[in-house]
């Protein structure tokens, strides 16, 4: 998983989540206000 990023825009983060051993993005969180401390993943992969 990458860290929360920003871009030149004060309060414009996003977030990028990647598969570490396939290197594939599979989702990410844009538009939030601040960094993301924490990250739960429901088991059914869906929520």
């Amino acid at each position: 998983m990458e860290v929360t990023t920003t871009s030149t825009r004060i309060g414009k983060f996003e977030a990028r989540f990647c598969n570490a051993a396939y290197e594939e993005k599979f989702g990410r969180v844009k538009g939030h206000s601040g960094p993301i401390n924490c990250v739960a993943f429901h088991p059914d992969g869906k929520r």
